[in-house]
């Protein structure tokens, strides 16, 4: 097995759908944010800084994955190893 092939394995078979699973956390956790957010117009400004607070969260839990696939993606092409990453 060569470095090649072994490092295309461990990124398709693991970094990819741990990237996958992070974004898709931090994405539930933006939506519910929003709800959070948009459903307490009645209620005291406590709730509606939680769903602010969330939906920033969310947001940079989003930034930090796309950044993690970049930089994943920068570093294979900097080895010229071929890059078995899904799209984002």
């Amino acid at each position: 097995m060569t470095l090649d092939g072994l490092l295309s394995g461990i990124v398709r078979e693991l970094v990819n759908p741990f990237i996958w699973l992070l974004t898709g956390v931090a994405t539930i956790i933006f939506i519910y944010g929003v709800l959070e957010f948009l459903g307490t117009f009645g209620e005291g400004d406590d709730t509606r800084a939680k769903g602010r607070s969330h939906m920033i969260w969310g947001i940079v839990g989003l930034a930090i994955m796309f950044g993690v696939f970049g930089i994943l993606r920068i570093v294979l092409n900097t080895f010229g190893l071929d890059a078995p990453i899904e799209s984002l």
